[in-house]
């Protein structure tokens, strides 16, 4: 999860944004990495209580502001929107009310990078659906174009036997030399990834 948000800091920070919109920002850890450079406004929605506390936790409350839903957020002309493996949580029904809603907040000519799980994937009870890119490019239909499509999580036997060495039954490796060679490994072996054996795909679409 930490290498896949590696990708997306790096895909919103080459846009230079000057305001950042996280939809679906959970415990805060992008908004935490996004505190590090010079983007003056930073702004997370996520509907859990515990997430938001968390998030409050984590966050600069000077840099972030954090609400528990989208209506609340008082900004528009966002340069970026983001939205984390959010879309598989969310209904056809929630969708289609939330993808409008995340297109008014951008400016004219602004992005929405997001991540998602592939349909290389099993598909998890708490996911509506996986998505390959005719899939996404339906849903955004309209409102969004797919501009570029990064594949990452090289599935297969490299990347499940790091995933074990960092975290099994015995222990997690978080941090330390060991963690730190771990990740690596799999930065280098296993993070870029094909359409045909990716876990993740993320989508960089411009408003259309």
């Amino acid at each position: 999860y930490l290498l896949l948000l590696e990708v997306v800091v790096r895909l919103v920070t080459e846009r230079k944004p000057a305001a950042v919109l996280d939809f679906g920002s959970g415990d805060g850890r992008l908004l935490f990495e996004l505190q590090g450079y010079d983007i003056a406004t930073l702004v997370g929605v996520d509907v859990g209580t515990r997430a938001l506390r968390f998030a409050q936790a984590f966050t600069d409350p000077e840099r972030v502001r954090l609400y528990p839903a989208l209506e609340q957020v008082p900004d528009r002309g966002f340069d970026v929107v983001t939205a984390v493996e959010v879309f598989e949580h969310l209904s056809e029904d929630l969708l289609r009310v939330v993808l409008p809603e995340l297109h008014s907040r951008l400016r004219s000519g602004g992005t929405l990078v997001l991540s998602v799980p592939s349909t290389n994937v099993p598909l998890s009870r708490k996911h509506y659906r996986h998505y390959d890119v005719p899939l996404l490019a339906q849903q955004l239909a309209g409102l969004f174009s797919l501009a570029r499509v990064e594949y990452v999580g090289r599935l297969g036997v490299v990347a499940a036997l790091l995933r074990s060495l960092s975290c099994n039954r015995l222990f997690t490796l978080n941090a330390g030399p060991i963690a730190r060679v771990l990740t690596a490994c799999y930065r280098r072996f296993s993070l870029a990834a094909r359409p045909d054996n990716c876990a993740n795909l993320i989508a960089v679409c411009g408003k259309t």
